[in-house]
């Protein structure tokens, strides 16, 4: 049986970047000693369930080196460099560091489940949709996330509904991104389509205090009634910024009508029309 949860551990790991510690019980619950003989406890390709322990957790440097070296890829040295021990350090701060988008998508498979992460900050790096998918189930596993950093990261509303995508279907006993009190997102052009895909992922982050939508094309937003309930149903938040949005007038007057009178709205140089 160690055997067993040896190798579901190990090629868990090699699909998911991170090594669980595994207790493994048959079908009804029943606990399976590592000692024991699978020939002696188990008949008839009966079920074994899985019961995650706890994680395997080295550096973010050693698992990263070590999901290269699985998946043949090589170390992308700059990036390594600029990694910090996470056992002492809470945050990952990649801002302006133009790594590629593919080194990137790498470094995404390693960050699942690291328990002490409280801020990511990933701005002006041109990561893209695609790669930004990649990010979408570790950081539905960053429980204690609070300042999520994306902006001018060449996101769109597909890189948004991605997240939502996994958010809805995430198996686990806690919510994800409820934690999160700093969103940024400024700078990528997720309006015009994406108004109803971020008004939907607002609605799971009940706790925010500061949302940044800076230059997020809102004056194409053709949802921008629902986006402005899902904001105004934030009623942690204290400040909400769309500097350099053409918003109307008229958008205008539904935010002010709605929004708390303890929420400072910013909108310097959005050239308001009506």
């Amino acid at each position: 049986i160690q055997w067993l949860s040896d190798e579901a551990s190990k090629r868990y790991s090699s699909l998911r970047g991170i090594k669980p510690l595994l207790q493994l019980t048959d079908k009804d619950g029943a606990l399976l000693m590592p000692m024991d003989l699978i020939s002696e406890v188990l008949s008839n390709e009966e079920e074994i369930i899985g019961r995650v322990e706890s994680w395997d957790l080295p550096s973010l440097r050693d698992r990263y080196k070590q999901y290269c070296s699985t998946h043949g890829v090589n170390v992308y040295e700059r990036l390594l460099a600029l990694l910090p021990d996470l056992a002492i350090e809470n945050e990952l701060n990649l801002s302006n560091k133009m790594i590629p988008s593919a080194e990137l998508g790498h470094l995404f498979k390693c960050i699942s489940s690291q328990g002490h992460l409280t801020k990511l900050d990933l701005s002006s790096n041109m990561i893209g949709d695609d790669t930004f998918k990649k990010l979408a189930n570790p950081l539905c596993n960053l429980f204690t996330l609070q300042h999520l950093v994306l902006s001018c990261c060449n996101i769109s509303y597909k890189g948004i509904t991605a997240i939502l995508t996994q958010i809805v279907t995430q198996q686990s006993a806690k919510k994800p991104l409820q934690s999160l009190v700093h969103l940024n997102l400024s700078f990528n052009f997720i309006c015009g389509d994406g108004g109803r895909a971020l008004s939907q992922f607002l609605t799971h982050t009940p706790f925010l205090l500061v949302l940044k939508l800076e230059s997020c094309g809102l004056e194409n937003c053709s949802e921008f009634d629902l986006l402005s309930q899902s904001i105004c149903q934030l009623h942690s938040l204290k400040e909400l910024s769309l500097i350099f949005n053409k918003v109307t007038d008229c958008n205008t007057n539904i935010l002010l009508k709605s929004l708390s009178s303890r929420v400072t709205l910013n909108l310097s140089h959005s050239n308001s029309k009506s």
